[in-house]
Order: C-alpha cells, then structure tokens, then sequence
C-alpha cells in the first residue's frame, strides 16, 4: 500500500509541475528555432488583404530563442531579410503574453520605449506552422499585417 502511495504522490507531483508551466512559457518553447516567412498579407484602413506576390516577398526569417520567460523578461529573436541585393538583421526581444495568445516584440529590447513595440495576435502556433497579426497607425492610415510561417532546419 505504501508503494502505491509512492506512485500516486509522484505522478500528481509530475501532473502538478507541467500544470503550472504557464501557456506562455509553453509558447515560448514552441516557438524556438528558426522560422521562415511563406506569405504576407496586407489591409490598408480596413481594406482588403493583399497578398505580397512570392516573388516579392524575399527571403526572411525569424528566429526565436528559448528562453525562461519570467526569469529572463525578454527572450532574444532576429528577424535576417534578404531582397535582391539587399539584406540585413533586426535583433529583437520577445515575449509571450495573454495565455499564450499575444507576441509581443521590442526591437530595442527596452520595454520604456514604445515606438520600436509590435503586439500581434498569434492565429496559429503548431510544431512547423506558425501565423500572426498585427496593425499599426501612422497618423489616419492603419495597416493590418498577417505573416505566415513555417520552421525550417539547418
């Protein structure tokens, strides 16, 4: 009968812990590797979206790195962009907000300044996809953008 109470104490301990990891951790897990962007989509002022034709698109990728959450605030990410000729890197920090459901990115990773802040709304986070929203205002014009992604190996 001890023996038993042994296994029962350690599965509900083990049930307890992963329960608590908090859906925003667990996004953050999810989201580590790299990513590569497969389309992007566009509504100007409520618009309709317009998709970015492939060959325009270029060829970026975000790569997310995991990271405790909590213990680190930001986690570190880079966004590397290549169009033609052109190409860069953007580091950024990130984290996970509203149970999973919101990504917010800083790409100074300084939380007091806002202007350089994006919170978009995660559509979709599965093992190999992964799409997101969000919109921003210049004066009266707003823009919706919507990114799908899928993770890529190297």
């Amino acid at each position: 009968m001890k023996k038993n109470f042994s296994y029962a104490f350690a599965i509900f301990a083990f049930a307890f812990v992963f329960s608590a990891c908090s859906k925003d951790q667990q996004t953050v897990k999810c989201l580590d590797g790299r990513w590569q962007v497969t389309a992007e989509r566009v509504s100007e002022n409520g618009g309709p979206f317009i998709t970015t034709p492939t060959a325009d698109l270029g060829d970026i990728k975000y790569e997310f790195t995991k990271c405790k959450q909590k213990k680190e605030g930001l986690c570190d990410g880079n966004i590397s962009a290549v169009f033609g000729m052109l190409s860069f890197e953007v580091p950024f920090g990130f984290k996970a907000d509203d149970k999973g459901e919101t990504l917010f990115i800083d790409e100074d990773k300084n939380e007091a300044t806002t202007e350089d802040q994006r919170t978009a709304t995660i559509t979709t986070l599965e093992k190999n996809d992964f799409s997101f929203t969000y919109t921003e205002t210049d004066g009266s014009d707003t823009e919706t953008y919507q990114y799908d992604l899928t993770r890529i190996e190297d």
